[in-house]
């Protein structure tokens, strides 16, 4: 059977933090951890995802990873790559379900390939590529994205540097890409904002390059 993903820790000034590797769609949307949970002995300062996945709120749109619309069709060598991979989807529900409708969002989630490394994790495709590396520092957890174009891609809009806000005023939480959305969020903690940066009818050439740079402190209790 297909390992679900990979459950890594810090623990830094008493303040657990755990992130998980994508399932790269073989699991449920409450399987997914792509940036911190972050908690104390006394609260919660992230999110952890997981809901209906119907419910837009609490769904694949939720989650912290790019996604975005194509106007193109996926390549010949991505549609294979879905083709093979969505037979063995673990949930009952999804067994039918493709990686491959033209028709739907491009999701890095379900697009990609995912593996955890040493400091993060990779997720591999024909089109495009992602890595998410976290290092601590000073007492500082800091998340930096990669994004690798393999393609030309054209998107009608493409979403990256997505991150929820801090349920509370105890941490400080830091993205160097300015974001212009925000939607509503749902999550196993509670509601949310979620900010993001999105990029409309935007074109990628193959070597492209997208990155961002996050950073989380826990601030000591008042």
């Amino acid at each position: 059977m297909k390992k679900i993903n990979c459950i890594h820790a810090h623990i830094i000034d008493e303040a657990y933090y755990f992130w998980a590797t994508p399932t790269g769609g073989f699991g449920h949307i409450a399987d997914e951890q792509p940036l911190p949970f972050i908690f104390d002995s006394e609260c919660q300062y992230t999110s952890r995802y997981g809901g209906e996945e119907s419910n837009e709120q609490s769904g694949i749109k939720s989650l912290p990873l790019p996604w975005g619309r194509l106007k193109q069709s996926l390549s010949l060598q991505q549609w294979l790559n879905n083709f093979l991979k969505r037979k063995v989807n673990i949930y009952w529900r999804n067994l039918f379900s493709s990686f491959s409708n033209n028709n739907e969002h491009f999701f890095f989630l379900t697009q990609l390939n995912y593996k955890t490394l040493n400091d993060g994790f990779v997720g591999r495709s024909p089109m495009v590529d992602f890595k998410r590396s976290f290092t601590v520092n000073a007492g500082v957890l800091q998340v930096q994205d990669d994004i690798f174009f393999k393609s030309n891609m054209c998107f009608e809009f493409f979403n990256y540097a997505i991150l929820p806000r801090p349920l509370n005023s105890n941490i400080e939480q830091l993205c160097d890409v300015s974001p212009n959305k925000e939607m509503i969020i749902s999550s196993a903690s509670g509601s949310t904002m979620l900010d993001f940066k999105q990029l409309a009818n935007v074109s990628f050439s193959k070597g492209d390059k997208l990155s961002v740079n996050y950073s989380y402190r826990v601030c000591q209790h008042v």
